[in-house]
């Protein structure tokens, strides 16, 4: 039977596969929604790079050769105080124009040597150095070479810059000095606060997927366990059906042979020598008999009769009825939180489970030893209902995970089916039971009956 129970795979061991393959799904998702965002902000990016840089050429280029036309530049290679004041004029009407026409953030206009020719927002006085040129030196002897350029981004302040340097010729053609339009990249702020935002739904869409993992890894547990509840239950219904029938058939040569053991000890009954063999069929035939009850207990899944009653005061006689049964080294002591509690159950179902647990815990003992019955209320999935639990002082339960498997035993006798009914039972009742080796050794079982 044992073989046949144990061929029944479980679809629940293949949970850390179901984990492994949501979880793997979940992070090729986030990774693919990173690199998605990543994408697209950079895109984004270049764009308006590329397009904030070619405007800023084309602000600076006209700024240049409107110069170059107006104004004659050919003294600025060797003096920057032969500028006219009225020259110095022109030239800040033209930039303030250019500035304010094309949102820029700094016009200036910078020699071969750094030095300040004009500045609007005067920024930098009349041959003051530029010294923030120095780190895009590159572009500004580009723009020396006849280049229009544009520099990289750059942060300042957790602001975004950029910046393009033309090229400034005198009447002859000579590059007497660098036009600089330096603007402020307001869009990079705001593409920057998007990737916030992004990343901030990016988190949300995780946590979400999460929950959703978790609720589709609820949904199949709930299905497999289902599933192979149906299979179980399909296997022990056949099975049932069997053990029923061959318990009928072994019941009745088993009254036969009792009774005809009987008729053999009463006609060659000897006190002087009696005959152990005469003894021995009884009890043997009796043992049998408890198995095929157990197997008709097991196959028949009767309808429970539940009654209104006292659980505490039911519970505390049938304590009292079974320690007569035992011998006085197994004693059993019971233990209530609450005085009273009236509910429906099967009297006769629930005293089958407390014998079939006082038994198999004094068998764990071997006979000696204390059995502890509590009962307390508690509130399971927003219910009400009342708990047992009913702990030994034996060495514990080797495969508590398999317990309550039918004909599964540890014993060298009986048919494992107590635990089996046992857990039948409370199921009928609506109820759960577990079990589990306590600390200090022993098992402890717990079973709820909800209070309706």
């Amino acid at each position: 039977m044992n073989k046949v129970l144990a061929s029944i795979k479980s679809p629940l061991t293949n949970k850390w596969t179901v984990i492994s393959s949501l979880s793997t799904i979940t992070l090729v998702i986030l990774l693919t929604n990173l690199f998605i965002n990543r994408l697209f902000i950079d895109r984004i990016t270049t764009i308006i790079d590329n397009e904030l840089g070619g405007r800023l050429m084309l602000i600076a280029g006209k700024i240049a050769e409107n110069i170059e036309y107006d104004i004659l530049l050919e003294n600025l290679p060797s003096s920057l105080e032969s500028f006219e004041p009225a020259d110095l004029t022109f030239l800040n009407g033209i930039l303030e124009t250019e500035q304010q026409q094309n949102d820029l953030q700094a016009i200036f206009i910078v020699d071969r040597y750094f030095r300040t020719v004009i500045a609007f927002p005067a920024l930098y006085s009349q041959g003051e150095m530029v010294t923030h040129l120095v780190g895009d030196s590159l572009y500004y002897k580009s723009s020396l070479h006849d280049t229009v350029s544009t520099s990289k981004m750059y942060s300042l302040s957790g602001n975004y810059f950029k910046t393009a340097y033309a090229p400034l010729k005198n009447e002859i053609g000579t590059i007497i000095a660098v036009v600089i339009v330096e603007a402020s990249a307001q869009h990079f702020s705001t593409i920057h606060g998007f990737q916030k935002y992004m990343n901030w739904g990016l988190v949300f869409t995780f946590l979400v997927l999460l929950v959703a993992i978790g609720l589709i890894y609820w949904v199949v547990t709930q299905y497999t366990r289902l599933q192979f509840s149906m299979q179980r239950n399909q296997r022990l219904a056949s099975m049932g059906q069997m053990a029923a029938t061959v318990a009928h058939e072994i019941r009745n040569p088993l009254g036969i042979i009792k009774s005809t053991a009987e008729v053999i000890k009463s006609r060659h009954f000897n006190k002087e020598k009696p005959d152990v063999l005469l003894e021995f069929i009884p009890t043997e035939v009796d043992r049998l008999n408890r198995l095929v009850t157990d197997f008709l207990a097991f196959a028949r899944d009767r309808e429970l009769q539940p009654e209104k009653q006292d659980v505490v005061e039911f519970i505390d006689k049938v304590v009292q009825e079974i320690q007569h049964d035992f011998e006085d080294d197994v004693h059993i002591r019971f233990a209530a939180e609450i005085k009273s509690s009236i509910i429906q159950f099967d009297p006769d179902g629930l005293k089958q489970v407390l014998i079939n647990l006082f038994q198999n815990a004094a068998q764990a003992m071997q006979n000696q030893g204390e059995i502890v019955v509590s009962l307390s209320t508690i509130s399971r999935w927003g219910k009400k209902h009342v708990q047992v639990c009913v702990q030994d002082s034996g060495p514990g339960i080797t495969a508590p995970e398999k317990i309550f498997e039918p004909f599964f035993t540890t014993k060298t006798s009986g048919s494992g089916l107590g635990l089996a009914v046992t857990q039948q039972i409370i199921t009928k009742h609506g109820g759960h039971i577990s079990v589990e080796n306590t600390e200090h050794g022993g098992a402890l079982f717990t079973f709820t009956i909800p209070v309706v």
